[in-house]
């Protein structure tokens, strides 16, 4: 039997891997060589730094918890980018341990479910929001209290003034975290990104839908460098596209190809490229399991 295990060691000879050294150890049985001095000075420091493995703490999604009150000045993005939202299946969610992330998720997969409801023309849009909003929250809170959890503050408050709690520690009170502002002028790796993945366009002003479709048609196909070049060559030649009526359902309201050549661009872009608006998918929103 032993000898089996010592035709199968890797590595019979106990010596440090190439590169590498010793030290900070205490050998009281050593002696030193004839003629050796030790001099810290002179020898190469290789202290190892040892690094904790990850954790599923590490894995575990950035909720958007509590979510933000509905509101006049948000229900259209409520609405609006409700599909790009990331949705979190019982399925995918953790069968034990971490309950305050199982709790959250549930509670925004709840409001999301309610939202849609709302959105489809369930009654009065922002009171039906609301509505459901407030009714989560609370069976957010009932949920909290079964297990005492001290970690949630906002369900010691009672009545208006657990909402409002809620409310103000909301980090994206706007519901828009998906939402991203990327400059096409000069169009970069990282903004193609975003656009060559499921989006919204939110900037509707023409020119800018119809760069989006060619940048979606031509160049995201592409690998990079190829990517950003075909993307740097669709902005350059889109006016000569639109002004050659290759796109009948561009209109020229400027009259901008009546102008010389090189006046062009400037005419049909002005500013528009600098702070296009869109929404993206989460990265997050379709992985399962999600720890």
């Amino acid at each position: 039997m032993w000898d089996c295990f010592q035709k199968d060691a890797p590595d019979t000879t106990y010596l440090p891997p190439p590169g590498s050294e010793v030290r900070d150890m205490d050998f009281p049985h050593a002696t030193a060589e004839p003629g050796f001095q030790w001099d810290p000075e002179t020898c190469q420091s290789s202290r190892v730094v040892l690094h904790p493995r990850s954790s599923k703490q590490d894995l575990i999604p950035n909720l958007s918890f509590p979510p933000g009150q509905p509101s006049p000045s948000n229900i259209q993005r409520i609405c609006q980018l409700r599909k790009l939202r990331p949705r979190y299946p019982s399925k995918c969610l953790p069968r034990s341990g971490y309950g305050w992330f199982t709790r959250q998720s549930k509670a925004l997969g709840q409001l999301e479910a309610g939202l849609k409801r709302c959105c489809k023309g369930e009654g009065a849009l922002l009171d039906c929001a609301v509505r459901e909003w407030k009714v989560v929250l609370q069976q957010y809170c009932e949920a909290v209290s079964s297990v005492k959890d001290k970690q949630e503050p906002c369900c010691r408050e009672q009545g208006d003034g657990l909402f409002r709690c809620f409310a103000d520690r909301a980090p994206h009170p706007g519901y828009d975290r998906e939402v991203r502002n990327l400059s096409l002028s000069t169009p970069t790796p990282a903004a193609l990104d975003a656009v060559c993945v499921e989006h919204k366009l939110l900037s509707k002003k023409s020119p800018v839908p119809e760069l989006l479709m060619r940048l979606k048609t031509q160049c995201c196909p592409l690998r990079e460098p190829r990517r950003t070049a075909c993307a740097q060559v669709e902005v350059q030649g889109l006016p000569e596209h639109l002004c050659g009526q290759r796109m009948s359902d561009w209109t020229d309201r400027r009259a901008c190809c009546r102008l010389p050549l090189h006046k062009r661009a400037r005419c049909i872009y002005g500013n528009k490229l600098e702070a296009v608006s869109i929404a993206t998918a989460s990265p997050d929103r379709n992985k399962c399991p999600l720890i």
